[in-house]
């Protein structure tokens, strides 16, 4: 999972309108000290299962699966309510759509699909837009 996510974040550093983009660590939940520089993109894996495709002795490991995986993105900017009808998030959204949908991060994934997503406004200002996309890996 570890090239996954590092070639996620290859491709998500090519928006160069985000100031932050990394694995999310719960930086949004600390204290304003840990807030990474907005506009920011954190994501991570944030749900998977798996399905027992059998033994293969010539391979490594001899025990192969299949895998469902959940990646879920924050999309955050501070102060974004202070900009009237700059849909300047939902910008930033279709330029992640653009460089995520139909992505393959690795040889043995499918392409990136995104699922959904859901607005947040906190009581401190911050929007945050949580933004849902599925793979499949097999042979994990």
């Amino acid at each position: 999972m570890k090239n996954v996510l590092e070639n996620i974040r290859t491709r998500l550093s090519t928006i160069t309108e985000f100031n932050y983009t990394g694995e999310d660590w719960g930086q949004l939940n600390a204290d304003a000290a840990a807030a990474p520089e907005f506009p920011c993109c954190l994501f991570n894996i944030s749900k998977a299962s798996y399905n027992d495709l059998g033994k293969d002795p010539g391979q490594t490991p001899k025990n192969r699966q299949s895998g469902s995986f959940r990646l879920k993105l924050n999309i955050a900017d501070q102060g974004a309510e202070n900009r009237s009808l700059s849909w300047a998030e939902h910008i930033l959204m279709e330029k992640v759509h653009q460089a995520l949908h139909g992505f393959s991060p690795t040889e043995k994934c499918s392409p990136l699909k995104r699922k959904n997503y859901k607005r947040l406004k906190r009581s401190n200002g911050l929007i945050i837009y949580k933004v849902i996309y599925t793979f499949e890996v097999t042979n994990v």
